[in-house]
């Protein structure tokens, strides 16, 4: 695996190297080599780290990211690690978590920033679909949206809405009419709730850096998925679910306020206890950076961190710069409110995606191993799924690297 220092650009067994002139790796080499013997690799968690089964599994088939993990990731989870309950997932997204837990019964909690998200996921506790309204062959969003009272409705809207989108949240030119969606999506509702899940789990709105809510070594075990570190603007993703949710909620707010005594059956979006505001969401899709009480310092990253940071501003990258300090600030924070929440000698599980930002790699798993190892986590493995850019490229004196997406299996000390 180690090779020789490379200059300028050349041809490695078939791929373009390219060496960033006065780039450091020092650091990050480091690190690459002081975890290379806990990585190991397995194929077959390739498919448990993708949504590709979710389309397919009742309540899971609701709304779909491409960026989820799957269902069997966590049957997996539960039957390795053997946490006892209740278990946490701090980025709920979709809430594969969630549902999942839900349906083997183990009381689990979710948190989720948008509300939109956070509403699908309850919805999912519903035992029975009341009939939907009728709507219009050439109906948008906007005209369904007002016509509906019941939560259940809005969350068959959003599915329908998700359902014509892209995986980069773009309208898809081939898409059927929304109002045709609409009608299939009320049908695979109705479907699934014939037989409800066995419990209703929690899913508060709220910050994975901050779990005040949450006792000190309350919870059994942590399965999560944060977002991956990325160019990409992943809100656009969720946007077309928050716009849907907004409108509705204006909407039904207007009608209190017109009539009195009128009350809209909102108990799918009542949050089960307070929690802090929501966040806006970086184009990472992280939280904004500098919210959280406690933020780290840029002095307190690690030093792969700041090299990698640095390095993208030697080529005049200086917003993607910010973009990694704050990302890795966040999830520092969050790995900190995870280790206070666990209790002592329970496992987190961790997907995570590295990352090479206009050819600066960052080894994402590694570098947040190391930090756990700082604030009393035991690294039991490093699984790498699959590598997120097909081939390797030469990195220093490291050769065939290539940002990973890998499970970091975590245990508190």
């Amino acid at each position: 695996m180690w090779g020789m220092r490379g200059r300028g650009k050349k041809k490695h067994r078939g791929v373009a190297q390219t060496r960033i002139p006065g780039e450091v790796t020092v650091a990050r080499e480091a690190v690459e080599r002081r975890w290379y013997s806990h990585i190991e690799r397995e194929s077959d968690l390739a498919r448990l780290v993708t949504a590709h089964t979710n389309r397919s599994e009742p309540f899971h088939r609701w709304l779909v990211f491409k960026q989820a993990y799957s269902p069997e990731l966590v049957r997996a989870f539960l039957d390795v690690a053997t946490p006892a309950p209740p278990v946490l997932d701090p980025f709920s997204g979709t809430g594969t978590f969630i549902t999942e837990c839900a349906r083997q019964n183990v009381p689990a909690i979710g948190v989720e920033p948008l509300a939109s998200l956070g509403f699908v996921t309850r919805g999912k506790s519903i035992t029975s679909f009341p009939p939907a309204p009728e709507v219009a062959d050439d109906a948008d969003w906007r005209t369904i949206s007002a016509s509906l009272t019941h939560p259940c409705h809005l969350v068959a809207l959003m599915c329908a809405v998700a359902s014509r989108l892209t995986g980069d949240g773009r309208v898809n030119k081939n898409a059927r009419p929304l109002s045709d969606c609409f009608r299939d999506a009320c049908a695979m509702l109705e479907e699934d709730v014939i037989q409800p899940l066995p419990r209703a789990n929690l899913v508060v709105r709220g910050d994975a850096r901050r779990l005040e809510f949450l006792p000190d070594e309350s919870i059994g075990g942590v399965l999560t998925s944060p977002p991956y570190l990325s160019r990409h603007d992943y809100t656009r993703v969720t946007a077309a679910y928050e716009d849907v949710y907004a409108c509705w909620r204006a909407i039904q707010d207007s009608h209190h306020s017109e009539h009195a005594g009128y009350h809209v059956d909102d108990s799918l979006d009542a949050p089960p206890m307070d929690s802090p505001a929501p966040l806006r969401r970086s184009h990472t899709q992280v939280p904004a950076h500098g919210r959280a009480r406690g933020r780290l310092r840029t002095g307190a990253l690690p030093e792969t961190v700041v090299e990698a940071a640095e390095t993208l501003e030697l080529i005049d990258k200086g917003k993607m710069a910010r973009v990694v300090r704050g990302y890795f600030s966040d999830m520092l924070g969050m790995l900190g409110e995870c280790r206070r929440v666990l209790r002592t000698g329970s496992v987190c599980w961790m997907v995570i995606g590295g990352a090479r930002l206009h050819d600066v790699y960052i080894p994402t798993d590694t570098i947040l191993a190391e930090y756990a190892t700082t604030i009393g986590f035991d690294v039991d493995r490093i699984v790498v799924a699959r590598n997120l850019i097909p081939g390797g490229r030469k990195f220093g004196h490291l050769t065939k690297v290539a940002p990973r997406e890998s499970v970091v299996v975590l245990r508190k000390q």
